[in-house]
């Protein structure tokens, strides 16, 4: 056997596993990364499957939520970093995510119904992007949701009047789109309040 290939056995044999599986809450995360196609400020270059414990990441919040669950995604903040591409429906799967933010950026597309898988869920902020279509009225269904913010957006199809009567959170939605009589404009404010 040549040195060389028994150094290499050796150094098999005594180096510490470092490879560790990155969490569910982590794939999730490098599914929004994926799905970004710019970001000029490398806002998501910490964010990477070799490490895996997304709370280390750029933006990323956590908290231990128990002892089985250890620490979980309760925090998204990537605001202002201009990046460009879409929300994909895999941080629907967060089910712990308190807080989404991810406005002043170019993101584009359509809001994920499946956001609404994010049961936890008390603040969404997507305000300033370049999302279309159509309000999710799935995010109605979210328990804890009190702030949603969709303004300055280019969605354009009218909010369901179904809306009108279930929970009791508020939230802005862009000027630009037409909602029936149940949704009154702030006072002082250029955004609607939207009750579900």
């Amino acid at each position: 056997m040549s040195v060389l290939h028994s150094l290499g056995i050796l150094l098999l044999l005594t180096a510490p596993a470092v490879v560790a599986a990155l969490s569910a809450d982590g794939l999730s995360l490098l599914a929004f990364k994926s799905a970004v196609t710019d970001d000029p400020s490398s806002a998501l270059s910490s964010w990477s499957d070799a490490d895996a414990d997304p709370c280390r990441w750029l933006g990323v919040t956590c908290v231990n939520t128990s002892s089985s669950d250890g620490l979980r995604v309760v925090g998204v903040a990537i605001a202002g970093k201009n990046l460009s591409g879409y929300i994909p429906s895999e941080l629907g799967s967060l089910a712990f995510l308190r807080r989404l933010n991810l406005h002043g950026n170019r993101l584009s597309g359509t809001v994920p119904a499946a956001l609404a898988n994010a049961t936890a869920l008390r603040s969404l902020f997507l305000y300033d992007n370049r999302l279309t279509g159509p309000f999710p009225a799935a995010l109605c269904g979210i328990p804890k949701l009190q702030n949603l913010d969709l303004s300055r957006n280019a969605m354009t199809a009218r909010c369901r009047r179904s809306l009108g009567a279930a929970s009791s959170w508020s939230g802005y939605l862009s000027p630009r789109m037409s909602y029936p009589a149940t949704y009154r404009r702030l006072s002082g404010r250029s955004w609607w309040a939207c009750r579900c």
